[in-house]
């Protein structure tokens, strides 16, 4: 298991007077607000809720903005982001994010930021376009790759290759090119295969239509992404100008996060870039929409393909237009605290009234106005008012009675302890997207990143403060719209994306071949090696390959403990790994339907099943129960006293309430069935922990759910006799993340606990679960093929774990990423474990044999593979950085406690690095049989459109639609 960090990135909005803030002046010598290296220093403010001081700079000749974050934090983000405004559906300013990132000035590489990553420490380089900006940031531990990255990301944006070179915008946005038959032209691109594969489905069709409903007149109708019908109009003319008119230094804001040499920084953005510029004038901000004096009603339709019905195929939508720029609470509360406190009455109110699932949140709209839309499943037409009328009583009701104050008191101590958490990877973005909103919104910056969370929940327990933000901005919202979408059969007739050549004149079909013939010659001559070699790479003194260490000791009680010492304040991890293995194969699901329960109205401590293995053996499983804790140790009794409570005292006599939880946990497998169970093709280990929360679980919770009346006896018992054999302290591992007074803290507090956990012994079950490699396709609603995987364990094919595997994995990334996008993909990578598992993974394409050709081609290339020590140096760099991970030094000691977990230790670290520092090309040349003996294996795995995988069904053993 690897210890999961899921960041979610929004669009913060609004501006908020300053009320209550943390924020203390500094007052340093900048008395003269110069700094010498042509800013000037604004403001300057220390904001305790986020432990930084707040450096506000603009440039003196340029005009542009600069918001450092200093603190402590290693992890160093650099962002720029640009005001951009769409004025169409063509996304425009998504293909020249795309665009800009293919090749620059000093840096004359296709893919530049992808393959800057594959040679890089980076933790982060990527960009986003938003309704109203687009970012391009980074982040990195190590000073000399922050260096380097700077130079590489600020080349790219200020010097784009595109702006001289057609090809680039071909590539990214697309292009018409001759099928086999040369009877018809297929439109091909990165960008318009990425929309194709994420906005393809019915209900994102839905999501759009709603923003379109309540914006009309403003640049917040459009989406800036682009759709599948408009992308094709882009016109690189329209490209160019975009930038010349947003790319400017006076139209930007330039964000520094964590430990860094501001003044260093500082003058190299002055010395090699902003000096260059001077102030403009850039008309970027975007209108405001004006409130509607009632509810709008609009209906739209969705095209539902070849086979489907039309009939039960409706969706239905409220939505309601938020003013961000009011109070910056609103923003907070709808973009995450109003989720926590109403979708859950939403949802079960719905269920009971027949109406299935809904789905809430922010669907649209920028920084000054958004979207909040409570929405539907596909329900028959007749169902309208039902939906309409179960929302608008839940909320009444809400309002009327007002929210727990318990479960607010909950959410308050959960938020609370992520605030007294160590930095973790993702803190420089998320503190980003604050300062970005402030900065569109012309508000105070330090307003922005403020703990509103906690100041919201703290005034709810006073008031009902939630409940009323609910009645003005939504009950008594005339500013919203009821949106029908109804299903239409057949095909889209406005699809772009294939065109009959009769239809093309001479001139336009000898335009799509030279197209076609010239970005071809362009993408090799800049994913060439003498291109590559332009990057910058690091030095091996560069690079701190060590992990922390691991201090493991055993308990009177027979317990394994394992202290990694963390400079983390008062922030510490807490896990309890305990075993499973004495529970039947049958009862695997149950595990996982057990911890959903007791999940349930835990705000602080966490239970999460998955199947360990021996680390490089697959075979060989450890299924587990962990039980976490994060926040301040002060907190350990008290966290303590509930994972007490909840492993000797829990019940599951409550039938509705469990049936509530089988539901939801049934929806969450859904999601990520698909790969599970793909990935279950590799090893007993991945087949586990498919029955434990992949499709095997899905299948179960799922008839289970539809025979729970007449199941439900042997449901309770299940659970209770689960439940009272996984809690026992027999080969228990408790690992501790944190200070030394931490760690003595909980060692204090640790045998009362003990001793109330029961402690029996058993014999382990050998699971033997059975190989299922089937070859199967995954339908979705994508109009794209969203995955591909080609797969296998070495194990099998007799080869032995060797860190070199990670070098040869670099390479591959490289070649996979450069060749697939080439053909329009998204990307691709080859994923290599200690385990002995690997696998090829293509993503957002619009073709299954083209993706199968170059993995085929894969072995042939590492064959023929050859490179001097510089350049095998980028791929170490890059297979130590697999190694070590990228997380935040607390995100990195549970990590090495879970591979400790594992069997891995200290030793095989030190082995692995030295066998990727050791690898020659000659390494690579010889691995390349591992690679062919896997595509010989032909075991692989596909997700994505119905007709796309109906029309290569010959090549599948079993097709899954697991909407149906």
């Amino acid at each position: 298991m690897k210890f999961l960090k899921r960041k979610m990135i929004f669009v913060l909005t609004t501006a908020l007077v300053l009320q209550g803030v943390n924020i203390v002046p500094v007052h340093a010598k900048a008395s003269r607000n110069t700094t010498g290296n042509g800013f000037k220093l604004v403001k300057k403010n220390y904001v305790s809720a986020i432990k930084s001081t707040v450096m506000q700079y603009e440039h003196v000749k340029s005009g542009a903005k600069l918001v450092y974050l200093k603190n402590d934090d290693s992890n160093k983000t650099f962002s720029v982001s640009f005001r951009t405004l769409p004025s169409d559906n063509t996304g425009i300013n998504h293909i020249l994010e795309h665009s800009v990132l293919d090749g620059s000035k000093k840096y004359p590489v296709n893919n530049l930021i992808l393959n800057m990553a594959n040679q890089s420490l980076c933790s982060d380089i990527n960009a986003y376009t938003q309704n109203d900006y687009t970012d391009y940031h980074f982040s990195s531990r190590n000073d000399k790759d922050f260096m380097n990255c700077l130079d590489v990301m600020m080349d790219s944006v200020f010097h784009p290759r595109v702006l001289k070179n057609r090809n680039i915008f071909l590539q990214e946005a697309g292009h018409y090119e001759l099928n086999k038959e040369k009877n018809k032209a297929n439109y091909n691109g990165i960008v318009y295969n990425e929309v194709r594969g994420k906005m393809g489905s019915s209900f994102e069709k839905l999501c759009e239509k709603s923003v379109e409903s309540v914006f009309e007149r403003t640049t917040y109708k459009w989406d800036a992404g682009g759709t599948t019908e408009s992308i094709p109009d882009a016109k690189y003319s329209d490209l160019v100008k975009a930038y010349n008119k947003y790319y400017k230094p006076s139209n930007s804001i330039i964000y520094l996060y964590g430990k860094l040499d501001i003044d260093k920084v500082l003058k190299y953005l002055n010395n090699n870039y902003l000096s260059k510029y001077t102030k403009e004038k850039v008309n970027a901000k975007a209108a405001i929409e004006e409130p509607f004096k009632r509810q709008k009603e609009k209906t739209y339709y969705y095209y539902a393909g070849k086979e489907k019905s039309t009939s039960n195929n409706t969706y239905f939508a409220m939505n309601y237009v938020i003013d961000m720029r009011k109070n910056y609470d609103v923003e907070k509360t709808f973009d995450g605290l109003l989720y926590d406190a109403i979708y859950s009455k939403l949802n079960n109110a719905a269920k009971n009234k027949g109406l299935g699932k809904i789905t809430i949140g922010l669907t649209g709209g920028g920084a000054m106005q958004k979207v909040f839309t409570i929405a539907s499943g596909k329900l028959p037409y007749e169902k309208k008012a039902a939906f309409r009328n179960v929302i608008n009583t839940t909320l009444n009701s809400i309002v009327k009675s007002g929210l727990s104050k318990s479960y607010i008191k909950s959410l308050l101590n959960s938020y609370s302890n992520q605030q007294e958490g160590e930095y973790k990877t993702s803190r420089g973005m998320d503190l980003n997207t604050d300062v970005i909103n402030s900065w569109l919104n012309n508000g105070n910056i330090t307003s922005y990143l403020d703990d509103r969370y906690i100041k919201i929940l703290k005034k709810e327990l006073k008031e009902k403060y939630i409940e009323n933000m609910i009645k003005e901005y939504i009950l008594n919202n005339k500013f919203s719209s009821f949106v029908t979408l109804k299903a239409k059969a057949g095909e889209d007739p406005n699809d772009r994306g294939t065109i009959n050549i009769n239809a093309l004149s001479k001139k336009r079909i000898s335009r799509i071949i030279n197209d076609e013939k010239n970005m071809k010659k362009w993408q090799s001559e800049a994913g060439s090696e003498k291109a590559l070699s332009t990057l910058p790479v690091l030095s091996v003194s560069d690079i701190k390959a060590k992990k922390p260490d691991i201090n493991i000791s055993e308990d009177s009680d027979g317990v394994k403990m394992m202290f990694t010492p963390v400079n983390a304040g008062k922030a510490s991890s807490l896990s309890m790994y305990f075993d499973t293995s004495m529970i039947e194969k049958d009862k695997i699901p149950y595990i996982n339907l057990m911890c959903a329960i007791l999940n349930k109205d835990s705000s602080n401590v966490g239970f999460e099943p998955y199947a360990f293995e021996k680390f490089d053996d697959a075979e060989k499983i450890s299924p587990k129960i962990v039980a976490r804790f994060s926040g301040s140790y002060d907190k350990l009794e008290k966290a303590l006293e509930s994972l007490k409570g909840m492993m000797t005292k829990a019940k599951f006599s409550d039938k509705k309430m469990v049936k509530d939880q089988l539901k939801a946990s049934c929806d969450i497998a859904k999601q990520y069935a698909p790969t599970n169970h793909g990935l279950s093709y590799l090893s007993e280990t991945d087949r586990y922990n498919d029955d434990l929360s992949g499709l095997g679980y899905y299948n179960f919770a799922n008839k289970l759910h539809m025979d729970f009346d007449s199941k439900w006896g042997e449901t309770e018992k299940n659970l209770q006799d689960v439940y009272d054999r996984i809690f026992n302290r027999n080969n228990l591992i408790i690992g501790f993340a944190g200070t030394k007074e931490g760690y003595s803290s909980l060692k204090l507090k640790l045998p009362d606990f003990l001793k109330s956990i029961k402690y029996y012994k058993y014999t382990p079950i050998d699971y033997n679960c059975e190989d299922n490699v089937k070859n199967e396709a995954f339908i979705d609603d994508s109009q794209n093929i969203d995955s591909i995987f080609l797969e296998y364990n070495i194990r099998k094919l007799g080869y032995e774990y060797n860190g070199k595997v990670y070098v040869m994995g670099a390479i591959a990334n490289e070649y996979l990423t450069n060749k697939i996008r080439q053909t329009g993909g998204y990307g691709g990578r080859m994923k290599a474990e200690s385990d002995g598992n690997i696998y090829l993974q293509a993503g957002d394409v619009s073709d299954i044999d083209s993706i199968f050709s170059i993995f085929k081609a894969l072995p042939l290339y590492l064959k023929n593979f050859k490179a001097d020590k510089h350049v095998l140096l980028r791929y170490k760099i890059s297979a130590i950085k697999e190694l070590l991970y990228e997380d935040s030094p607390m995100e990195q000691a549970i990590q090495n406690q879970e591979d400790a977990v594992e069997g891995k230790t200290a030793a095989d670290y030190e082995r692995e690095i030295k066998q990727v520092m050791a690898t020659k090309d000659k390494d690579i040349r010889d691995m390349s049989s591992i690679i062919q003996g896997i595509i010989k294996q032909n075991v692989f795995f596909v997700i994505g459109n119905k007709d796309k995988i109906n029309a290569n069904k010959d090549i599948f053993t079993n097709i899954i639609d697991i909407n149906e």
